[in-house]
This record gives structure tokens, C-alpha cells and sequence, in this order.
């Protein structure tokens, strides 16, 4: 009898944690915390970015600028040797160039590449928007689709989203009352653009690549810039999600 009775309240247990009420309590938890590890705000972080970059020159010493990726904390700047050497780069540095490392990634040693690596402003605490603020799904790919027009009459480029998935947990949406979800983004376009690009609140960025030389090609992968900024002109790729009410 005892054996039955334990059964039973092991079976009762576990159809109370899969239902939708436990799963919606467990997912607003988990929600939460996610919710508030996310990026600093989308144009908070943009401006940063580009005032660091505003500050590294195209020529250094004999060196070229070749590209500058961004992350959330920093942004490390790769030059190509012209004529200079690493003695007289070393000897001085960049403006607010932190650190100075050799990218020997280049099996040709003859091609010399330098990384220096440039802090970011203290970013200033920045709450999220309240969930509750967060747009609806249709409403978002809509607003990003008229984000993708406007974008394309300035220029040729390259914007893609990817579908979205749950934001926060680990939950079948289809258990959910409520619930957020959230996408990959991807834009590439001229670099003339950036200090006028304006993102939607609903977004974050995680980094920012600038290319002032054509990026090498990627051995037997196909070629998906076709839609690019031509070649011969700097341009950027930049990363990030979206998130929408489910």
C-alpha cells in the first residue's frame, strides 16, 4: 500500500511541474534573470562603439588599417604592414591603444598583421525597458522588414533575420501563457551609414566588424556577399537580436 501511495504522489508531482501554470512560474524566473543580463541599450552601445573607432587613424607608421571588431567591452583594430616595423609601431602605440599583440594567424610570414586593443567608455548602467513594453511578434518583423526598405535605398547591402526562438528558457512555447522570443539579426552595409543608423529599442547589438579591405574568402564556402557594398569602399557588419512578445 505505501509502495502505491509514493507511486501515485510521484506521478501527481510530475504532472504538476508540467503543467502550464508550474511552467509559466519557472519561465518568468528564469525570464527575469536573462532579461537582465542582456547588452547595454542598442544606441548606447553604437555611440560608444564609434567613438572609440572615431579615434584610430587609417595609417600608423608604415601600417594600414585593415578592420576593427567590436565587442561589448573593447574593440581590437588589425593593421597590415605597408613599410613600417614592429619596433617603430611598438615604440609608439596608437592613440588610446591599450595593448599591442602579433595576429600570426597568416601562414605566409611575409604578411604581417598587428592587433591593438582599444577599451571602451565606462557604459553607465542602463535598465531594460519593461517586458511588457516589448511589441508583439508581427508587429516587430514588420517594423524590420520597413527597416530592410529603408536601409536598401541607401545603398546596396545585406540584412538577415533569422527565426526566432524561446528568449529565457528551456520551456515548450507552446506550454506558455506568455512569453518572449528572440532572433539573430545580421547587417552589412557601407561604413558611411553607421553614424546615422538608427536601431529599433526592441534590439540589441553584439558586435561590430568595420572592413576597410576586402575580407579574404572563406575556402570552399559560397560566397553570400553578393548583395555587399562594393568592395573598394569600407563597410561594416554588425550582429544582434531581436526580441518580440510571443
Amino acid at each position: 500500500v505505501l509502495a502505491e501511495l509514493g507511486q501515485q504522489r510521484a506521478q501527481t508531482q510530475a504532472l504538476l511541474q508540467n503543467s502550464p501554470v508550474h511552467q509559466q512560474k519557472v519561465y518568468r524566473e528564469s525570464l527575469g534573470q536573462a532579461w537582465s543580463s542582456l547588452p547595454p541599450a542598442e544606441q548606447t552601445l553604437l555611440q560608444d562603439w564609434y567613438d572609440t573607432v572615431s579615434t584610430i587613424t587609417l595609417h600608423w607608421r608604415g601600417w594600414k588599417l585593415a578592420r576593427v571588431e567590436c565587442r561589448t567591452d573593447h574593440c581590437l583594430a588589425y593593421w597590415h604592414r605597408q613599410h613600417g616595423s614592429y619596433n617603430s609601431f611598438m615604440a609608439h602605440l596608437p592613440a588610446y591603444a591599450q595593448s599591442v599583440d602579433e595576429a600570426a594567424s597568416n601562414p605566409d610570414l611575409t604578411a604581417c598583421t598587428i592587433a591593438t586593443r582599444h577599451a571602451l567608455p565606462s557604459l553607465e548602467a542602463t535598465e531594460p525597458d519593461r517586458l511588457e513594453a516589448l511589441p508583439g511578434q508581427l508587429i516587430v518583423r514588420r517594423a524590420l522588414v520597413d527597416l530592410l526598405q529603408d536601409l536598401q535605398l541607401l545603398g546596396k547591402g545585406f540584412f538577415q533575420i533569422e527565426p526566432h526562438t524561446l528568449f529565457g528558457g528551456q520551456q515548450n512555447p507552446e506550454l506558455l501563457n506568455a512569453a518572449v522570443v528572440h532572433g539573430r539579426w545580421t547587417l552589412r552595409h557601407a561604413l558611411w551609414i553607421l553614424p546615422e543608423l538608427s536601431l529599433p529599442r526592441y534590439t540589441r547589438v553584439h558586435s561590430l566588424n568595420l572592413y576597410f579591405e576586402p575580407p579574404a574568402p572563406v575556402s570552399g564556402q559560397k560566397d553570400s556577399r553578393s548583395q555587399d557594398p562594393d568592395s573598394v569602399e569600407p563597410f561594416f557588419e554588425m550582429s544582434g537580436d531581436y526580441y518580440a512578445q510571443k
